[in-house]
């Protein structure tokens, strides 16, 4: 593959995570919002290490690290707030 068409390639990927990452902010729903901005942010990681940037590859992993946390919490809230109401239901017969 020629350089030429390598910095092309290089240059699409950086727009496809520049069309995820603007798109996820268009979301209402935070975990939709979550999950796209994780996927725009793997996509410039890719991006990243093609320019071989470090700022670019710690910013977008710190992006997804933050994202990951609050997907998980939402996650164990959601598995705690079923075990309530299950609880709540076997009480009530």
């Amino acid at each position: 593959m020629s350089p030429n068409n390598m910095e092309q390639i290089t240059e699409i990927i950086g727009y496809i995570g520049t069309a995820f990452v603007i798109f996820s902010f268009v979301m209402k729903d935070m975990i939709k919002l979550r999950i796209i901005n994780i996927i725009g942010c793997s996509v410039f990681i890719i991006y990243s290490v093609l320019m071989e940037s470090i700022p670019l590859i710690l910013t977008n992993s710190m992006i997804i690290m933050v994202h990951g946390f609050y997907l998980w919490r939402y996650i164990i809230e959601q598995k705690s707030l079923k075990n309530e109401q299950s609880q709540g239901e076997t009480t009530h017969l």
